[in-house]
């Protein structure tokens, strides 16, 4: 179901992001984007919609990075059923 879909896509972004995390790599998810121009510029094919874009890195060695202090994401997503 799109739902199931949905929600496997999901997952798989948010262990992606923590496996980022995992390697000391700096990232920092941006959602406000205009998905049609990002489409147009990546040539990205018909039916494709670009739901986030995510720089990843190694902060400069001069750089402040301030710590993030997140929940894990089992405590914030529910699935399914409240």
């Amino acid at each position: 179901s799109l739902h199931r879909a949905e929600e496997r896509r999901l997952d798989g972004a948010a262990r992606a992001l923590e496996r980022i995390e995992a390697l000391s790599l700096f990232r920092e998810p941006m959602r406000l984007f205009d998905a049609e121009a990002l489409t147009e510029a990546l040539a990205l094919p018909e039916g494709t919609e670009p739901i986030a874009i995510i720089p990843i890195g190694y902060p400069a060695p001069d750089s402040k990075v301030p710590a993030k202090n997140r929940k894990a994401i089992d405590e914030i997503v529910k699935w399914g059923k409240f």
